[in-house]
Parts: C-alpha cells; structure tokens; sequence
C-alpha cells in the first residue's frame, strides 16, 4: 500500500519514472497555472493515480494593488464557477508574513475572498501560513471555516497551535521537516494531531527530507515514505496506521 501526497507541485518536479505514490494534491499558486496542472492531472489519472489539482492565489503571489487582486480574484472565481475535471479544491491561499514586501492587508483580503469562493462553491481549502497563524485562525473564524474542508499545509507549530487549528476543523499536513533535526515544539505538535485530522505530503520540490538535503536533492513524491516513517516513529504509531488514516483523511477532503 502506498500513501498519498496531500500537498506537492508535481508540475514543478521532473519527471523521473513512478512517483511512489498512491495519489498526490498538486497545490495551486495562481490561476495561470492551473492549466498546466489539469494536464498533469490527466496524465497522472490515465497512470492510475488518484490526483486532483487546486486553484488559487498564493500569499506569494497576491498583488501589491487592490485593483489587480480585484482583477486576479475575478479570474479564479470564474475558473472555479466552471467546475473543471481535475479541479479539487481552493488555494493555496493563506498569510506569510516572512515574505519580504509582505503587505498583510491585501494577504488577509485575498484570504478572506478565497474563503468565500470556497464555502460558495462547496470546495475545500488549502492554506499556506508563516509566522501569521493567529491572524489566520482569526480570520478562518470569522468568515466561518471551509466546511467541505481545511488543510493547513506544512505544518510544523506546537501543540497548542495543533489543537487551536482542529478546534476550527483543520486538517493539519505534515511534511519534510518532520525528518529534520527535531526539535521540541514540532515533535508535540505531531504528537497533537489527532489520527482524524492528520495528513502528511512532501511539498515537492520545496522543503525535502533530510536525505534529499544532504545531497542537495530537491523533493519528490517518492519521499512521502521517509515523511511517513519519521511521523510514525515520533507518534509512536505502525507506519502502516499512519499510511492508512492520512491516505483515507486526504482521499475524504480532496
């Protein structure tokens, strides 16, 4: 049995044999590229992959004027009125306040839209937060959640952080740094989540496991096996429980 890939850019991995993987969410940043995405999406499903693409304005990417994300916004609304084949949820979408230029305003305002769009559509969410979660967890409660869905992707807080996040109905993801050097916080943080609301991705190419660092290796959907042993042993769980639940909580959601 292999697991599945919450959360990676598959379009932006080469493409170098089987993936390793039962399923992958290739994540969106901005709708431009969800063209390129559905493709891969095909391609990966005519392969017998489950897999499934997300549309939407990444933190990274919002604009830096009202009117242009006035204008990025409309454009992800209309992809997402036409329901394409392949298209699973929204997002990313989210805060990152370590981005340098960081306009936080227009991040909350494009968080926000893309929430709405969400509950609207009935489409989960995929959010991308740094060093922002209480603005985000503030937000998310306001406008009301995602009912079809919440992922927090990456995650590598606490374990208060953990359960602020499933009191509002998250999903957490856990990635990479789960096989880096570990320090106290993320390891409760693991630890928190509970089996129902934990999934695990490689975020591929970006944040690779700790052997793919040392080689200077970008990530890959192949890693998830390394994410799933390190999150295991952390939780002190069989990998095959682990594999299990995060593979039927993605599957569910997406």
């Amino acid at each position: 049995m292999l697991g599945v890939d919450a959360h990676c850019h598959v379009d932006g991995v080469a493409d170098e044999g089987p993936l390793g993987v039962a399923g992958v969410v290739l994540a969106g940043t901005t709708p431009g590229g969800v063209a390129a995405q559905l493709r891969q999406v095909r391609r990966l499903r005519n392969l017998g992959l489950a897999a499934g693409a997300t549309a939407g304005v990444h933190p990274w990417w919002v604009p830096d004027a009202k009117a242009r994300l006035a204008a990025l916004l409309t454009r992800l609304a209309d992809l997402l009125s036409e329901r394409p084949t392949g298209l699973v949820g929204v997002g990313e979408t989210g805060l990152d306040y370590a981005r340098p230029g960081t306009r936080p305003t227009l991040q909350a305002q494009a968080l926000t839209a893309q929430l709405g769009l969400a509950r609207d559509g009935g489409w989960p969410v995929v959010l991308h937060v740094v060093k922002a979660h209480a603005d985000a967890l503030a937000i998310v409660r306001r406008v009301g959640g995602a009912p079809a869905g919440l992922q927090v992707h990456g995650f590598t807080g606490s374990a208060e952080l953990a359960r602020e996040w499933v009191r509002v109905g998250a999903f957490l993801s856990v990635g990479g740094p789960a096989t880096w050097t570990r320090s106290r916080k993320r390891t409760a943080g693991i630890r928190a989540i509970p089996d129902g609301r934990l999934m695990v991705e490689t975020d591929a190419p970006d944040q690779p496991v700790s052997a793919a660092r040392a080689l200077g290796r970008p990530g890959h959907p192949r890693d998830l096996e390394a994410v799933l042993a390190a999150v295991a042993d952390i939780r002190q769980q069989p990998v095959s429980h682990v594999r299990r639940v995060t593979s039927a909580n993605a599957r569910a959601v997406f």
